[in-house]
């Protein structure tokens, strides 16, 4: 994120906006709602940026109507622009569509939209990757035993009407034993594909590189070795796009704990420690190093449940050139026999790769739930914070699958050296969202809260030191920088 210019207090912006909401997208704020002139409404937006301060701003007209007449605004920012849906109350299968750049030129307005065609990748399956103008859907056909996987791109037809789409190319992967392929990657150049595949001479976990304009199969590179029974199995990535480097990282699994062949995932056997694999790839598709490291969470037995196991997950993965170094944010999860991964906290580690060994070192560790009661719940169906493993064969899809509503919100080191972690509480009855800072302090682990925020209230995390803080008040947007 952009630093805070000059930031030295309180700094503040007052919009003149009625049912004012926030997006934020490339590290800039836009700010919309409505604005009464007599008899018309006018819906305006606003890009703000970090330091407060409004870079452009564009406004249509959309009649003789008050804001009552509307419902709720939709927006979203697929294919990389921003739009914006309106629906009168009385009309809710029809809606007005206002699209633009994200420099807030005008590229279409639609009246008329059939309102299903709001959320364009809900036509896609699950398994789906957009990127700029394209979408990537992987689709299987037969059964498990006998199961055939496609890779098929789609491209935006045009950003002047409703997304409609072309398919440009599809690829077929091998029949055998693939157990699951997801894209993870992709750019105009070239897509990244990770293949598990659970049986046969090609068992083990691969990427795949293809070539983005053609569909052609670029190269097949294996994480785990040939015959070597363990999982390497993939959970972020980072692209160098000046180096065409692509840099994966996962976790080392041994076959005897989770097979994917039989789905089976042995709890009991479940290691105490944690294998981290980091795989670098250059641009010719060679595998360029990969290196392995275990480590040790010092976490305490829980003696009331013997049956609890911890497993990691990487939230981010970040890649600084200059210093050579690459940060890994890992979430922790705690699961009981139930199946059920609930988040416990998270945990931070660093890599120095101007060493010659290459360490690994991570941060201390400590659980940032234990100061926020209850912020887990353990009511039935509450299944915030939490994911259904179901059995051995999802445990790969847990692994690289991003939450739908995210535990936590960001995290930094402090001028101290300490990890701060904001996590965020969703409240899905009332739609509020409370934000609360965690780190270590003179006295242990505290918790302070920052915001609570509403369906037209919301923050945006700047540095490691500032927020800024959105509020809908009385007909205007009001924006103000915090320190945390």
């Amino acid at each position: 994120m952009l630093l805070c210019a000059g930031y030295s207090g309180a700094q503040s912006l007052s919009l003149p906006l009625i049912n004012s909401h926030f997006l934020r997208y490339n590290s800039q704020l836009y700010v919309y709602g409505y604005k009464q002139q007599k008899t018309d409404l006018v819906f305006q937006c606003y890009k703000v940026s970090p330091a407060l301060t409004i870079t452009d701003s564009a406004s249509v007209s959309l009649g003789k109507h008050l804001p009552a007449d509307f419902l709720d605004i939709t927006t979203d920012t697929l294919h990389d622009v921003l739009s914006f849906y309106f629906q009168k109350a009385d009309q809710k299968n029809t809606a007005t569509l206002w699209r633009l750049d994200p420099a807030l030129h005008q590229l279409a307005y639609v009246e008329n939209v059939d309102a299903r065609r709001i959320n364009t990748l809900t036509a896609f399956e699950d398994e789906k990757y957009a990127a700029g103008p394209s979408v990537y859907l992987v689709k299987t056909n037969g059964n498990e035993q006998n199961r055939q996987f496609f890779l098929s791109k789609f491209s935006v037809l045009s950003t002047g009407k409703p997304f409609e789409y072309k398919q440009d190319w599809q690829f077929a992967f091998e029949r055998n034993y693939i157990h699951r392929a997801s894209v993870v990657y992709a750019n105009n150049d070239l897509v990244m594909v990770y293949v598990n595949v659970s049986d046969s001479s090609k068992k083990g976990q691969w990427l795949l590189k293809i070539d983005a304009r053609s569909g052609e199969l670029l190269k097949g590179i294996r994480l785990n070795k040939k015959n070597e029974a363990k999982n390497y199995l993939y959970s972020a990535s980072v692209y160098n796009s000046k180096t065409k480097e692509f840099t994966c990282e996962g976790f080392v699994i041994d076959e005897a704990v989770l097979d994917f062949r039989k789905g089976t995932l042995q709890v009991a056997a479940w290691p105490k420690t944690t294998t981290v694999f980091m795989t670098r790839i250059d641009s010719m598709g060679q595998v360029a190093e990969t290196f392995v490291k275990t480590l040790a969470m010092p976490l305490v037995p829980n003696k009331l449940n013997a049956q609890l196991t911890y497993h990691l997950k990487i939230r981010e993965l970040q890649y600084f050139p200059t210093l050579k170094k690459m940060d890994t944010w890992f979430d922790v999860y705690e699961m009981g026999q139930d199946k059920v991964m609930k988040y416990f906290s998270s945990w931070y580690a660093t890599r120095d790769e101007s060493d010659i060994n290459g360490a690994l070192i991570p941060s201390a560790f400590y659980v940032s739930t234990s100061v926020i009661p209850g912020f887990i719940g353990s009511a039935k169906g509450d299944m915030y914070g939490k994911v259904w493993l179901g059995d051995g064969k999802q445990y790969d899809r847990f692994l690289y699958k991003k939450t739908l509503l995210p535990v936590v919100a960001s995290t930094f080191i402090n001028a101290a050296g300490n990890t701060v972690y904001i996590l965020v509480k969703h409240d899905l009855n009332s739609g509020e969202r409370t934000y609360q800072a965690v780190s270590m302090g003179k006295k242990g682990l505290e918790d302070k809260v920052l915001f609570r925020s509403g369906k037209s209230s919301d923050i945006m995390l700047l540095n490691s030191g500032t927020y800024i803080s959105c509020r809908s008040d009385e007909g205007r947007a009001e924006l103000s920088i915090n320190a945390l």
